[in-house]
């Protein structure tokens, strides 16, 4: 029997999702959502929303001409995580060293 991994307890960490998709709409997202599947797969490893990881989400409803002033409305401390739901956006994050 293979024991299950274990979340790491006392840090939450910020993981930062910039997207050129459009938002969810209102309410959790679903599982057929990128960020729904997402969050899903951290809950089956045992994670908990608010405990282990918190998700700050940015959507540039397909205009991907956002997305650089999307990604430095992250706050300055950075998340921890940047998620990409495509490549498109990878140019666009400039990372801590540009606050």
């Amino acid at each position: 029997m293979t024991a299950k991994p274990q979340p790491p307890s006392g840090k939450v960490y910020r993981i930062g999702w910039l997207t050129p998709n459009a938002p969810p709409p209102p309410g959790p997202p679903g599982p057929s959502s990128s960020l729904g599947a997402f969050r899903q797969a951290l809950r089956d490893l045992g994670y908990v929303e608010g405990q282990h990881f918190t998700i700050e989400a940015r959507f540039s409803d397909a205009k991907l001409d956002r997305l650089p002033a999307l990604a430095v409305e992250f706050p300055s401390s950075w998340p921890v995580v940047p998620i990409p739901s495509s490549t498109g956006w990878l140019p666009a994050w400039p990372g801590p060293a540009a606050t």
